[in-house]
C-alpha cells in the first residue's frame, strides 16, 4: 500500500509526464534531474550551514574555556570572535554541498533515471531502493546517534528523487541519447584516473589553479574556509587542541601529575562545570573517560600514567562516529564533485546556446564544448605535469624561464634535503609573480641552515599569499631554530587566517613549545 501510495505521486500518467517535461534532444536537459540536482544542492547547503554552524559553535565555547584557564587557544580571538556568525558558516557549509550533497543527488537522481527508464517505474525496484536508502541511514548512526550527518541522507534523496521522477520523460532511445552525454565524462574519468598519484591535488592546484587569477582565488577561498567544515568532521586525536576535565563526584586524583601527562598532547585542563572532550572519573583504580558527557573508555590509572598516548588514541577512535559520514564525504569529493561541477556548466551552457542555435541542437553542442574544455584542462595538466628537471645543475632550473621547471627543482632540493644557500639564484624567487614559486621555495628552506637562508624565510613569513605564509612557518618549526619562536607566536595571534595560525602552532610545537595554564 505504501507503494502503491510512493508510485503514484512520482509516476502519474503518461500524459502528465510528457507534458511537464522537455525532450532529451531539445537544447536543454530533461525538466526533472537538473532542476532535481539543484534543488538537492540547495538542501545540503542548508543543512551544511547547520553543521558547520553547531560545529563551530562548540569550538567557540571550548576556546573561551581554555582562554579563561590561562591558555593559548587556536584559533585566534580574531577567528573565534566570528565562530558564532552565519558567514563562517555559509561559507564552510559549501564544502560538504559540493561533497556530500552532490554525491546524494547524483545517486537519487541516477537512482529515479534508473527506475523511470530501466525498470519501467516497478514498485519492487522501488521498495529496493527505499531498502538502499534506510541501509545509509543505519549506517551514518551506526556508531552512535549523528543528528545532523543523518538529515543530509534523510532529506536529500526523497526530496531529489521525487522531483527527479516526476520531471523524468520516458522516450525512445533514451539510452542511446543518455549514453552520448554520459560517454564523454567516462572517457574523462579514465583519464584522470591515469594521474592518480599521492601528488594529484597538489599538482591540480599549482597546475590549474594557481596558474591564473581565477584559479587562484578558488584556491584561497579554500585554504580560508576548509578548515571550518574539516573542525566538524575530525575526529579528537587529528583536532589541534582538546579539552579535558576531572569529575567532581570521582574519587581524589593527582592532577599535577595526570595533567601534564595530557598537556603534552594537546589535551589542555578547563573547569569542571563545562563540558570538555575528555571527562576522567576516577573509581577507586579505575579512570573512566567520557566524552561529552557519554562514556567512551575504562582503564587503570597505572596505565594512563604509563602509556598516556595509547589510551588517547584508543579514547580518540572509540569516541569517533562519523567514520562512514566521512568516507562518503570523500567519496563524494572525489567522483561527486567534479561531476556535479560537469553537468552544471553543461546545462548553463546549453541554455545560453539555445538562444542562438534551438533546444533542438544545444545540448549536444555543449555536450562537445565541454568535453573539449575538460580534454584543455587535462592536457595542461598534463604538459606541466611531465617531469624535466635532472639531477645536476639546480641552480640552472632555478633560472629558468618556465615556472614549473623552477618549481621542480624546488621539489628536488626539499626532497634531497639539500642547502639553498648553495644555488644563488634562489633568491630572485622570493619575489617572484608566481605564488608557487614562493610556495616551493618556502618548503625548500626548511633543511638550510644559514642566516641568508634564515633572512629569506622570514621575509616570506610576511608574504601577502596566505598558502606561502603557512609554508613558510612550517619550515621554520622544521629548522629547529628556537630564536624565531617569538615572531611564530606573534604570528598565530595577529593573523587573521585560520590557516595560517594552524601552521604556527605546529611550529611551535616543533620547536619545543608547550602550552601552560
Amino acid at each position: 500500500m505504501i507503494f502503491k501510495s510512493f508510485h503514484s505521486k512520482i509516476n502519474p500518467n503518461q500524459k502528465n509526464i510528457n507534458h511537464g517535461a522537455i525532450d532529451c534532444t531539445s537544447g536543454s536537459f530533461y525538466s526533472g534531474p537538473f532542476p532535481a540536482l539543484i534543488l538537492g544542492l540547495i538542501l545540503a547547503q542548508i543543512i551544511a550551514t547547520l553543521h558547520v554552524y553547531f560545529s563551530n559553535i562548540q569550538l567557540q565555547n571550548s576556546l573561551f574555556a581554555l582562554k579563561g584557564s590561562k591558555y593559548l587557544a587556536v584559533p585566534n580571538e580574531i577567528v573565534s570572535e566570528q565562530l558564532h556568525t552565519f558567514f563562517p558558516a555559509f561559507m564552510g557549509g559549501i564544502f560538504f554541498t559540493f561533497t556530500i550533497g552532490a554525491g546524494l543527488s547524483l545517486l537519487s537522481a541516477g537512482a529515479a533515471w534508473l527506475w523511470k527508464h530501466t525498470f519501467s517505474g516497478h514498485s519492487v525496484f522501488l521498495g529496493f531502493i527505499l531498502v538502499i536508502w534506510s541501509f545509509f541511514i543505519f549506517l551514518i548512526n551506526i556508531e552512535g546517534i549523528n543528528i545532523l550527518p543523518s538529515c543530509y541522507f534523510i532529506f536529500i534523496p526523497p526530496f531529489v528523487f521525487i522531483t527527479a521522477a516526476k520531471g523524468i520523460a520516458k522516450q525512445k532511445k533514451v539510452l542511446t541519447k543518455g549514453l552520448f552525454h554520459v560517454l564523454p565524462v567516462i572517457l574523462l574519468a579514465l583519464l584522470w584516473f591515469t594521474q592518480i598519484d599521492s601528488n594529484l591535488f597538489i599538482n591540480i592546484r599549482d597546475s590549474l589553479l594557481l596558474s591564473n587569477r581565477a584559479g587562484t582565488a578558488i584556491s584561497n577561498f579554500y585554504y580560508k574556509y576548509a578548515l571550518y567544515p574539516a573542525e566538524a568532521l575530525k575526529s579528537l586525536d587529528q583536532k589541534m587542541i582538546r579539552t579535558f576535565n576531572i569529575s567532581q563526584d570521582s574519587d581524589p586524583l593527582d592532577e599535577s601529575l595526570l595533567r601534564q601527562k595530557l598537556e603534552r598532547n594537546d589535551y589542555l585542563a578547563i573547569g569542571r562545570e563545562k563540558a570538555a572532550d575528555l571527562e576522567l572519573e576516577k573509581r577507586g583504580e579505575e579512570l573512566i573517560l567520557h566524552n561529552r558527557g557519554k562514556k567512551i573508555l575504562t582503564t587503570s590509572i597505572r596505565t594512563i600514567y604509563h602509556d598516556t598516548e595509547k589510551v588517547l588514541r584508543d579514547f580518540s577512535r572509540k569516541a569517533y562516529r562519523q567514520r562512514f559520514f566521512r568516507s562518503f564525504t570523500y567519496f563524494s569529493f572525489l567522483i561527486g564533485f567534479p561531476l556535479t561541477i560537469y553537468l552544471l556548466v553543461l546545462y548553463l551552457l546549453s541554455n545560453l546556446l539555445s538562444v542562438v542555435f534551438g533546444r533542438k541542437n544545444s545540448l549536444n553542442i555543449a555536450s562537445c564544448i565541454c568535453f573539449c574544455l575538460a580534454l584543455l584542462f587535462f592536457f595542461i595538466f598534463y604538459s606541466t605535469a611531465e617531469k624535466k628537471v635532472k639531477a645536476g645543475n639546480l641552480d640552472f632550473y632555478l633560472s629558468s624561464g618556465n615556472w614549473k621547471t623552477r618549481a621542480e627543482a624546488l621539489q628536488k632540493i626539499e626532497t634531497q634535503r639539500l642547502d639553498l644557500a648553495r644555488y644563488p639564484h634562489y633568491v630572485k624567487l622570493i619575489k617572484s609573480p608566481f605564488i608557487t614559486d614562493r610556495y616551493w621555495l618556502a618548503r625548500a628552506l626548511a633543511f638550510s641552515k644559514g642566516d641568508e637562508t634564515l633572512d629569506s624565510l622570514l621575509s616570506l613569513v610576511e608574504d601577502p599569499q596566505p598558502l606561502v605564509v603557512s609554508k613558510a612557518l612550517s619550515s621554520l618549526g622544521r629548522r629547529g631554530n628556537s630564536r624565531v619562536l617569538s615572531i611564530i607566536i606573534q604570528k598565530l595571534k595577529t593573523s587573521d587566517h585560520w590557516y595560517v595560525q594552524w601552521h604556527s602552532y605546529k611550529a611551535m610545537k616543533e620547536l619545543g613549545w608547550r602550552q601552560v595554564g
